[in-house]
């Protein structure tokens, strides 16, 4: 087997049935774990415990046969030859993981959070200088301090809290930029743009709610700060949250962050796509039956015209023979004169303008 081998679901039965899965472990970088959670993704039977151990010692064994499947495709792992000192490739279903991975692994990424502000990205700049002037301004000026926060990254946070806030942003703001996404404002809020879409992101010193009752005992809410950071993505009705916790921190989950504002993103792209196809059907649909409406009234006026001129031309040859009569009577009498001529080239006229078969537009 090559280095970098895609096998299939067949294949990666016989491969399992052929030796032990630490033995396939050491020869390639997938770990016993993620091996059996690919065979049981795949359906793929897996030889009982104790099964080597019956072959070494040439006693029966049951082989399980290869049962069919829904999920019958042609590749199904990419198995790579382990190298000295790889670490393990770990078998991901979910997408968003499998994301994670890939950013952790692709060096265009830097999520390391100095312990210190180094660098600082312009965004970063104005936002600790706009916030020293926030903390110069009176509590009860509501006013000035929502101008400070106008085209400003949300942090929300005291001052013990801000420069790791600022730090944390700052990794963020950067890893974005050099990736070619970029951040927007509106309506004091901050949003990320990735795909032409926008996910608004915030982040801020965690509060807690307490409730609590007074002396009379009617109760009331209470907000304590506390040490930790919460970032947030999304809005406010499907909004995803990550706070600081015993074993991970926001400098931790700085990928998942990335990945999950991206994925976020990329729905919304989809979604919009989707939506732009299905109007372009629509309005094709509709294009269609307005075609077929303006069709059906063109020839209902077609047909409307033809029979006003078969009644034209009927009562137009109604009006000749009645002229006819007329003229054939007056010869009979020796009653012609300029009036009686006069008269019948009027009624000729009046029968021809009826007439449609004089008209040269006739049959536009």
């Amino acid at each position: 087997m090559n280095k970098n081998h895609t096998i299939t679901r067949k294949e990666l039965y016989e491969l399992v049935w052929s030796k032990s899965t630490t033995a396939i472990s050491k020869e390639f970088r997938i770990s016993t774990t993620d091996l059996r959670k690919l065979c049981k993704y795949h359906n793929v039977p897996q030889p009982s415990s104790g099964h080597w151990q019956k072959i070494k010692h040439n006693k029966p064994i049951t082989v399980v046969d290869l049962p069919e499947s829904d999920k019958e495709i042609k590749n199904v792992y990419q198995l790579i030859k382990r190298g000295e000192g790889d670490e393990d490739i770990p078998f991901l279903t979910s997408p968003f993981h499998k994301r994670i991975y890939e950013i952790k692994k692709d060096k265009s990424f830097d999520f390391t959070v100095p312990l210190t502000l180094k660098n600082p990205h312009p965004l970063i700049i104005k936002t600790k200088s706009r916030l020293q002037d926030y903390d110069k301004l009176s509590k009860t000026d509501y006013t000035a301090q929502r101008e400070i926060y106008n085209e400003i990254l949300p942090v929300h946070t005291d001052k013990q809290l801000r420069n790791r806030a600022l730090r944390i942003m700052n990794t963020i703001i950067v890893n974005l930029y050099k990736n070619n996404y970029s951040v927007s404002f509106r309506n004091r809020e901050c949003f990320v743009e990735m795909f032409g879409q926008t996910t608004e992101i915030n982040l801020r010193q965690k509060v807690n709610r307490i409730r609590e009752k007074d002396d009379n005992g009617y109760g009331g809410n209470q907000w304590v700060k506390t040490n930790k950071l919460e970032f947030q993505a999304g809005p406010s009705y499907s909004r995803k949250n990550w706070v600081d916790g015993k074993n991970k921190r926001i400098e931790d989950v700085i990928p998942e962050i990335l990945v999950w504002i991206e994925q976020n993103c990329q729905y919304w792209h989809d979604i919009r796509k989707k939506q732009r196809e299905e109007k372009c059907i629509q309005d094709m649909e509709n294009e269609k039956k307005l075609n077929q409406i303006r069709i059906i009234e063109l020839e209902n006026e077609r047909f409307e015209k033809l029979m006003s001129n078969s009644e034209k031309w009927n009562k137009a040859n109604l009006l000749r023979d009645y002229i006819l009569a007329v003229e054939t009577k007056a010869n009979e009498n020796n009653q012609i004169d300029s009036d009686t001529n006069k008269w019948i080239q009027w009624a000729k006229n009046k029968a021809d303008s009826l007439d449609p078969l004089i008209d040269d537009k006739l049959f536009e």
